[in-house]
């Protein structure tokens, strides 16, 4: 019978592990592996010498450098872990991150979060105010882009992308008299130059002065010249919202469809109608201050100005020479004025008021107080329009400015 094969595996077993347990006899050759490790060790601890048959360092250095050399190889970097080893075979940590203050931290998310805020309140500002821009009542009725209220030239600063704006109307005018069969005649009527001025993005500062009939010239003693030069606004606004904005200096009165737009391209004659030249004496303009805006297609502004001044008033005019015009305007009376209109696809439809003391610094006149009421509308229709335009006005008390009024008053030009 053949031996036993589990006792073959236990023999070869017990030899190996005798054979490993068994210490080396003096005297005895070792292998050179054992031989090898042991000088290693030696010089390690006792820091001596390198034995000769060990390498020099210079050896090691060469056989480092081929063996990175070869690790670098293409083939070895596919097998290179992502991590260091150390000494002892096993991987290095990686360095610990610095710790962060949370305060720190908290303190970068609320400043994101702010700037966050601040850039949408911006958006949602710019947004507002291009969408009453875009539903102004002049961009409704003309399709010509103007300002809220303002003719043309007057409109400019407020879409210009310059910082300053220079604009300007005239109207020339040529006269037949065909009741005297006198030669027709040809008049300068108005030149308004216009000039804006954009300090920056929440202010504008807007003006215009009128040549009329040319301007002043020189005239007679005691007789009063033809012509004029006055300024009709210049104002300053301070934009801060679509709903909000506040408007200082001398300015146009929003009063009727034609004292803010004097461009003769808004009204069909060839002057101004009569109901907006005596009963709204056009053109027509104060110191004051404005507060006006815009929501969701309603338009206001409400303003105080100084008032008329009655001592001027004359038979036939109604309140248009009482108008001061910024001329050292006497101000011991304001007046208040609103306007409220409503803008659709269709056109435009509101009202203002005036109301104020007239007697100003005058001790015989009754306070003789002016309050006008007004109410228009404007519609379109592809090229045709049509507007309408109701007005009433009253002075209180107008017999005691009629026995103030002595000689023939101060009429501002």
């Amino acid at each position: 019978m053949r031996p036993s094969q589990p006792g073959v595996a236990t023999t070869v077993f017990l030899s190996l592990v005798l054979a490993l347990s068994c210490p080396v006899a003096e005297g005895q050759a070792q292998p050179e592996s054992l031989q090898n490790q042991g000088e290693e060790t030696q010089v390690i601890e006792s820091g001596e010498p390198t034995p000769a048959n060990s390498p020099t360092p210079a050896e090691t250095a060469e056989t480092t450098s081929d063996t990175a050399e070869a690790e670098s190889t293409p083939d070895s970097q596919s097998q290179t872990p992502a991590y260091q080893l150390g000494p002892a075979g096993l991987p290095v940590p990686p360095p610990a991150l610095s710790p962060v203050n949370p305060s720190d931290l908290q303190g970068e998310v609320n400043r994101l979060r702010a700037q966050q805020e601040s850039m949408q309140k911006q958006l949602q500002m710019l947004a507002s105010r291009l969408k009453s821009l875009q539903t102004g009542p002049d961009m409704v009725s003309s399709g010509i882009k103007v300002f809220d209220g303002f003719g043309v030239a007057a409109s400019k600063i407020y879409y210009s992308d310059s910082q300053v704006s220079v604009g300007g109307s005239a109207e020339l005018l040529s006269l037949t008299d065909d009741k005297d069969q006198s030669a027709p005649t040809l008049n300068t009527w108005k030149l308004s130059p216009h000039i804006g001025y954009r300090l920056n993005a929440k202010m504008i500062f807007n003006s215009r002065f009128t040549f009329e009939n040319t301007g002043s010239e020189i005239h007679a003693p005691g007789s009063s010249p033809k012509g004029q030069v006055r300024v009709d606004f210049a104002y300053v606004d301070l934009l801060y919202s679509a709903r909000y904005n506040l408007r200082i200096g001398q300015q146009l009165l929003p009063i009727g469809l034609v004292n803010q737009r004097q461009d003769g391209i808004f009204y069909y004659s060839v002057r101004p109608p009569d109901v907006e030249t005596y009963l709204i004496p056009s053109t027509w303009s104060e110191h004051g201050i404005t507060l006006w805006g815009a929501e969701e297609g309603l338009h206001y502004q409400a303003s105080i100005y100084n008032s008329l001044s009655s001592k001027n008033f004359t038979q036939g005019t109604f309140i248009r020479d009482g108008r001061q015009n910024g001329q050292l305007a006497k101000a011991e009376d304001l007046a208040a004025v609103v306007r409220v209109d409503h803008v659709s696809p269709w056109g435009i439809a509101g009202f203002s008021g005036f109301v104020g003391n007239t007697a100003q610094d005058s001790s015989t006149i009754d306070q003789g107080t002016v309050g006008l009421l007004e109410v228009h509308m404007q519609t379109f229709w592809k090229a045709f329009s049509v507007s309408a335009l109701a007005v009433e006005g009253r002075i209180q008390n107008p017999d005691s400015i009629s026995l103030a009024i002595t000689g023939t008053p101060d009429i501002p030009a």
